[in-house]
């Protein structure tokens, strides 16, 4: 019984540093994201483009950007110390990755 208590353990330190990679990588995309989300944003409103396969390369960047936030998101969320400061402190956090474009593209 022991073993499994040591072997459970290791998986979950491994499992805690990898996150701990994956938070420092997308901190260091977070800026970048938000300059690409800038100017795809300026291009959309100036240069409405009528290719589908140009909207189609906005939309796959624009899912990529919101999966940025959401892995931000989530890190917040795991370190908050419960779910009302959570929801008290980033409420703006959790309205901006949510996707209101998908809602009005249906209706």
């Amino acid at each position: 019984m022991h073993n499994r208590t040591k072997r459970d353990n290791n998986n979950k330190h491994k499992l805690k540093n990898a996150w701990e990679k994956i938070v420092l990588f997308n901190q260091k995309l977070i800026i970048p994201a938000l300059v690409v989300l800038f100017v795809i944003i300026i291009l959309e409103i100036f240069f409405p483009p009528a290719n589908p396969n140009v909207l189609l390369t906005f939309q796959i960047i624009d899912y990529f950007i919101v999966a940025i936030f959401v892995i931000d998101l989530t890190n917040l969320a795991i370190k908050s110390k419960n779910a009302r400061f959570f929801f008290q402190n980033y409420w703006m956090d959790i309205l901006a990755v949510l996707p209101f474009g998908l809602f009005f593209r249906v209706f």
